[in-house]
């Protein structure tokens, strides 16, 4: 959509996903004008082990996922269990 990457963390992690694009927004739902949240779903074999995995940014509240998402830029193993990774950049 034209966006792009609104934070990078040097050696951590790039975040984008933002319909406002500075890292305030989320998706906000057509039919009710409310925005979309996702509740924290983790597994435990999908962690943060490496660069390129992709995971869901959120607020301090674990349920508060929406549209955002980010991307590690090293291993990150402290955010295992507490954000939800659901993919892996390959190249």
């Amino acid at each position: 959509n034209g966006l792009s990457f609104h934070r990078y963390e040097p050696g951590f992690v790039i975040q984008g996903g933002d319909p406002k694009g500075n890292g305030t927004g989320g998706y906000i739902d057509p039919a009710t004008k409310t925005e979309r949240r996702i509740q924290l779903e983790v597994k435990p074999e999908l962690k943060h082990g490496q660069a390129g995995m992709v995971a869901m940014a959120r607020s301090n509240d674990p349920n508060s996922a929406s549209s955002q998402f980010y991307i590690t830029l090293a291993p990150a193993g402290f955010l295992d269990g507490k954000y939800a990774v659901f993919g892996k950049v390959t190249d």
